[in-house]
């Protein structure tokens, strides 16, 4: 699996990880000011479906990892939110073999223009799998962005996060496009 094969995904990142999850979800007591009021302000979850390509380093993964997800993004006005992602290989189903990955992440969604909200994320990574042989896992932190481009109540989706699991000298790097239902607008 590009570079993958004979390395352990078991270690301490989980600590780290646990660390920089609790962080920011000790920021999200308050609300978050100096965005545009000029802009549209959406408020409630935005979720969808999307498609990944894997890679590490400067290499991509070959089409056949293609990763199959949905992700639910919590967005309000000049708040921190919650953006959770599950996804799967589809072609590793068809060897038998099971593998999900999470992303638990915060967000502070920034309207940087009408239609356009940007999503800055940091968080948890779970990465498992199984087969008829047995099955592990492993935790790591993740660190990405993502783009949101609509004005009525479906939108595109696109977005890139790096995730650093242990053992994984250069860390993973996932590319996402997918389609997605938009919140309504927020009461002024």
């Amino acid at each position: 699996m590009f570079g993958l094969r004979g390395r352990r995904w078991v270690g301490t990142g989980t600590a780290r990880a646990a660390i920089v999850a609790a962080t920011l979800l000790a920021m999200s007591g308050g609300r978050l000011g100096a965005q545009d009021s000029s802009a549209v302000k959406r408020q409630g979850w935005i979720i969808g479906g999307s498609l990944g390509m894997l890679g590490s380093g400067r290499e991509a993964a070959p089409l056949e990892l293609t990763t199959v997800g949905m992700s639910f993004t919590q967005v309000a006005p000049g708040g921190l939110g919650a953006d959770i992602a599950i996804g799967t290989i589809p072609r590793t189903l068809a060897a038998g073999v099971v593998v999900l990955g999470a992303r638990f992440d915060a967000t502070v969604p920034l309207s940087i223009a009408p239609g356009v909200l940007l999503l800055p994320a940091a968080g948890l990574t779970l990465v498992g799998g199984a087969a008829e042989g047995g099955g592990g896992g492993t935790a790591g932190y993740n660190l990405g962005a993502a783009a949101v481009l609509g004005t009525g109540t479906v939108g595109f989706r696109t977005g890139v996060t790096w995730h650093r699991l242990p053992d994984i000298r250069s860390g993973i790097w996932l590319l996402e496009v997918g389609i997605a239902r938009l919140p309504g607008v927020a009461p002024r």
